[in-house]
């Protein structure tokens, strides 16, 4: 196989996600899923794992206050009840955003979350 046809495979450290997560502004979230399309496609990779995305994430949140790890959810929208706080202190930061909360059972969720995805794209490095 040609080294072009080589599919690329980064395993990425927390700080690698740390000035993506300061970009995040109050008001708009990321998920785990759409932090790791946007490395994959700005490193030119085809993979980064997604454990390690998230662990990377929480590495972070107990960290480094000032990063705000809070507008990272989980798949579907759900937070993450692993940040510092739990899930009522999640709940509260994305509330005090403007950010709707919803209960499903026993998980949260950002209703509608979609509409509040933030796009790297447009807001620089």
């Amino acid at each position: 196989m040609s080294s072009q046809n080589q599919k690329r495979t980064a395993f990425l450290a927390p700080d690698d996600y740390k000035d993506l997560l300061a970009r995040i502004p109050a008001g708009k979230v990321a998920t785990l899923a759409s932090l790791r399309e946007y490395m994959t496609a700005e490193r030119g990779i085809h993979f980064t794992n997604p454990f390690e995305t998230g662990v990377g994430v929480l590495v972070l949140a107990w960290k480094d206050d000032d990063l705000p790890y809070w507008r990272v959810l989980k798949a579907g929208g759900e937070l993450n009840g692993k940040y510092p706080g739990g899930l009522s202190a999640q709940k509260e930061k994305l509330e005090s955003e403007g950010l709707p909360v919803i209960a499903k059972g026993q998980r949260l969720f950002v209703k509608d979350y979609e509409e509040y995805l933030v796009d790297f794209s447009d807001s620089g490095k």
